[in-house]
């Protein structure tokens, strides 16, 4: 029993690990300089929100100080297989947040940005740029482990190695490929058939298709869109992809005062969640909420 429970485990795989360090603060003003555990342990909430990586704890990631070893560092005291560090500086009148992405397998940085805004204004866009770095983060993480395991054979996938490799055939650059994506999904239900996440995707799949009129025979996709959101729900339903598509369901059936409760509860698990955001803003607009929708837009596009 103990083996078979082992082997089930290493064929669902797991999730990719991500550690936030501590920001470096490179101003010699230290007004502000209790930020640089501030913003990072913002970061670490955001992530511990998204239900798509696991996020290593900040007592354990904060102790680690970036240095020539900092890499081999948070790979083999945390292992990690991500990591987030940063600085934050005041220049004159501005306030320069610097922000990377490694991944401690290869050394190599996957994504990194600079902000930079007025010093008055940066209490107020906190929320913003931190949504944003892990937007990104959701977007670089997933592509990067796909690029990991395209290679290995559909046989020898984990349940997680078809999943990064569904999302990133459906949020790809030039021409997304749903069905593979629809493919890889299955793939990771039937290996694991409580992983939520790649029920959330069999659902957006089958959304797309639905909205792309791909086939005049909608009801059997109609039917994969709803079964495979509840079963999403079931598995996980602080899941925001879950609750995602859940919502686009009570759309599809007119329930617009549904899908709204859904959708909002995307957004507040994953304020970063511009999919979510994105819905709400079309439904608010087609329900006579205007205003309240342009909210939901700026957050998307933030």
């Amino acid at each position: 029993q103990d083996l078979r429970d082992s082997q089930k485990t290493a064929g669902k795989g797991k999730p990719p690990v991500i550690a936030v360090l501590e920001f470096s603060w490179l101003s010699c003003d230290q007004q502000h300089s209790n930020l640089s555990k501030a913003f990072p342990d913002e970061l670490i909430y955001g992530l511990s929100q998204l239900h798509s990586m696991k996020v290593i704890a900040r007592l354990s990631s904060f102790q680690l100080k970036a240095g020539e070893d900092i890499i081999r560092d948070v790979r083999e005291k945390l292992r990690a297989d991500y990591f987030i560090s940063g600085s934050l500086e005041t220049i004159g009148n501005q306030f320069i947040v610097r922000i990377e992405l490694a991944d401690c397998r290869s050394s190599r940085i996957i994504w990194s940005d600079q902000v930079k805004v007025d010093i008055g204004e940066f209490q107020d866009l906190r929320d913003q740029i931190a949504n944003r770095v892990i937007a990104q983060v959701e977007f670089h993480v997933p592509k990067a482990e796909a690029e990991l395991t395209k290679r290995l054979p559909k046989e020898s996938l984990t349940a997680w190695q078809a999943y990064h490799l569904g999302i990133s055939n459906v949020f790809s650059f030039g021409q997304p490929d749903h069905l593979l994506a629809d493919q890889y999904f299955q793939q990771a239900t039937e290996i694991d058939p409580g992983f939520a996440r790649a029920h959330a995707g069999r659902s957006h799949v089958a959304w797309w298709q639905l909205m792309q009129k791909t086939t005049d025979d909608i009801a059997p996709i109609q039917q994969q869109m709803f079964q495979s959101a509840e079963s999403a729900i079931v598995a996980n339903p602080v899941d925001p992809f879950a609750n995602l598509v859940r919502g686009r369901c009570e759309w599809i059936k007119d329930q617009p005062a549904e899908a709204k409760n859904w959708f909002l509860r995307a957004v507040n698990q994953n304020p970063s969640c511009s999919l979510a955001q994105n819905a709400i803003a079309n439904l608010l607009s087609l329900t006579g909420e205007p205003d309240s929708a342009v909210t939901h837009v700026d957050k998307a596009i933030a």
